[in-house]
């Protein structure tokens, strides 16, 4: 959920945000569990989530990164950035499956991985933090 400290969510969203998270990890813990997926379903889900994620959250306009520079432009780019990922109507993992927690949770889950990120500074940050707890 570092993700989201970043861009400062507030905590009605956070809880909700956990929530969508744990249970989205632990229905996919229980198809696995259960054996209930194909030969990587799993992976070829969250690539499916991360090419959303690709398209969703980069800017349109060629300026646009010269535009954001100051930290609130940052933060406000990375909020808006998690909204249009949260109302989006996001892949299913199957035809039926449409519970809202499982994409949504998915990708804090692939967030929490550092595979995608709201903040338009989230590699270097995280990636830092990350550094600097498994050196410490």
């Amino acid at each position: 959920m570092a993700q989201l400290r970043l861009i400062n969510l507030n905590r009605k969203q956070l809880r909700i945000a956990i929530h969508d998270h744990n249970r989205a990890f632990a229905q996919r813990s229980r198809w696995q569990r259960e054996q209930l997926l194909g030969i990587n379903e799993l992976a070829n889900y969250d690539l499916e989530l991360t090419e959303e994620w690709e398209r969703l959250s980069t800017p349109i306009g060629a300026e646009y990164d010269d535009e954001i520079s100051s930290a609130e432009q940052k933060l406000a780019y990375g909020q808006e950035t998690y909204g249009k990922l949260r109302d989006h109507a996001l892949p299913q993992i199957r035809p039926g499956v449409n519970a809202r927690y499982i994409p949504v949770g998915s990708l804090h889950m692939l967030a929490d991985d550092l595979k995608v990120g709201w903040h338009p500074d989230w590699r270097e940050v995280l990636s830092s933090e990350r550094h600097n707890n498994q050196s410490g």
